[in-house]
């Protein structure tokens, strides 16, 4: 998942009407948002993991450092059916979600 980190481009604050699938929240209720156009995948399996999480968390833009974040989404497509990859950094707990928001795997550390 390291390349697909590489891969997202972070929307300025202006561009709040543009689209995008990955979104980042920090302690002070303040939301990062950013895109990448990877974004459909074969099978659950292959879907961003843990460690996706971690890089994006050492590639948030400097104008953000000191914010500490708490929540990571993005989300992807297996086919054309929606699926929300979720990580919540202060419980270290790890979710797939459908699109009718069933949990299809969670992870807690």
């Amino acid at each position: 998942m390291n390349i697909l980190s590489n891969k997202i481009k972070w929307l300025q604050n202006w561009e709040l009407k543009k689209e995008y699938n990955v979104e980042i929240g920090f302690d002070n209720h303040t939301m990062l948002r950013g895109y990448t156009t990877e974004k459909v995948f074969l099978s659950i399996e292959q879907l961003p993991d843990i460690d996706f999480f971690i890089e994006i968390h050492k590639l948030k833009p400097k104008f953000y450092a000191d914010n500490v974040i708490i929540y990571g989404e993005i989300v992807c497509y297996i086919g054309d059916k929606k699926y929300r990859v979720i990580y919540h950094y202060d419980t270290n707990c790890y979710m797939i979600k459908d699109d009718t928001d069933t949990i299809i795997k969670k992870i807690e550390r």
